[in-house]
C-alpha cells in the first residue's frame, strides 16, 4: 500500500466516522425530529453507499495527482479560505432569495448544524469526489498524460453540476416540495446559480482536494441552509 493510498484511506474513513457519529448520536439522542413539515432522518443504507463509493474513490484517486483527498502540503490556510469562499457563494444566493423569496426548504434549528455536516460530507463523497475519481482514476489506466485526465475530469463535473442544477429546476416543479417563488423566472435563476455553485466546488476539488472542497461546502451550507433560513424566514 502506497502512502498516498494510505493517507486516502484514513481521511475518507475519518469522514464517515463522523457520519457514523451523528447517525449514532442521533438515534441514542432524539430519534425523531420533527419540524413543521417535514422529518429528518439520518439512513444507515445512505453511509453504506457513500462508505463505498468513498472508499473506491480514495483508491482510485491515489493514481493520479488530479485528485486529491487532503490539501497539498505548504498551504497554510487553504481550507480556510475555501470555507470563505463557501461562505461568500452562501451570501449570493441568500441575496438571490431576499430577491426571488422562493421559500424555505431546510431543516431547522437544533439538528441543522448535524444535518448539514452530515449532508455535506455526503455529497462531496457521492456527487463530487466519488464520481471523478472513478472516472479519471479509470482513464489513468488508459490515458497516462495528465491533459486527458484533466478533460475527464471536467466532463464528469459539468455533467453533475447539470444534473443538481436540473434537479434544482425539478423540485418547483414538485407539488411536495413547498417552493413559492414570488417571481417566474426564480427556478432558472436558481437552477443556474446552482450550476456555478457546483463548478465552483469541483473547482476548489480540483486545485486543493476533497477536504477542501468540503470545507467550501459547509462555508456555503452554513449561510444558505442555516443562517439565512433562520434570519429571513
Amino acid at each position: 500500500m502506497t502512502r498516498t493510498l494510505r493517507r486516502n484511506l484514513v481521511a475518507v474513513l475519518a469522514l464517515l466516522t463522523v457520519m457514523l457519529g451523528i447517525l449514532l448520536l442521533d438515534i441514542g439522542i432524539a430519534p425523531e425530529h420533527v419540524y413543521p413539515g417535514r422529518t429528518a432522518v439520518f439512513p444507515w443504507l445512505e453511509l453504506l453507499i457513500v462508505a463505498g463509493v468513498g472508499l473506491l474513490g480514495a483508491g482510485l484517486a491515489a493514481r493520479t495527482e488530479l485528485v486529491a483527498v487532503l490539501p497539498p502540503p505548504g498551504a497554510p490556510g487553504l481550507l480556510v479560505r475555501a470555507g470563505a469562499y463557501g461562505l461568500g457563494l452562501g451570501v449570493l444566493l441568500a441575496l438571490l432569495d431576499a430577491w426571488l423569496r422562493i421559500g424555505d426548504i431546510n431543516v431547522g434549528l437544533p439538528l441543522a448544524p448535524l444535518f448539514y455536516l452530515w449532508g455535506a460530507i455526503s455529497q462531496e463523497l457521492l456527487t463530487h469526489f466519488g464520481p471523478v475519481a472513478l472516472a479519471v482514476g479509470i482513464a489513468s489506466f488508459f490515458r497516462q498524460s495528465n491533459r486527458a485526465q484533466r478533460a475527464v475530469f471536467w466532463v464528469v463535473a459539468v455533467a453533475m453540476s447539470a444534473l443538481a442544477a436540473v434537479g434544482m429546476i425539478g423540485a418547483f416543479q414538485n407539488p411536495d416540495v413547498p417552493l413559492d417563488p414570488q417571481l417566474p423566472i426564480a427556478p432558472m435563476v436558481i437552477g443556474g446559480a446552482v450550476f456555478v455553485i457546483e463548478v465552483a466546488l469541483f473547482a476548489m476539488l480540483a486545485r486543493a482536494g476533497l477536504f477542501a472542497a468540503l470545507a467550501m461546502r459547509l462555508g456555503f451550507y452554513a449561510i444558505w441552509h442555516i443562517a439565512w433560513p433562520a434570519l429571513a424566514y
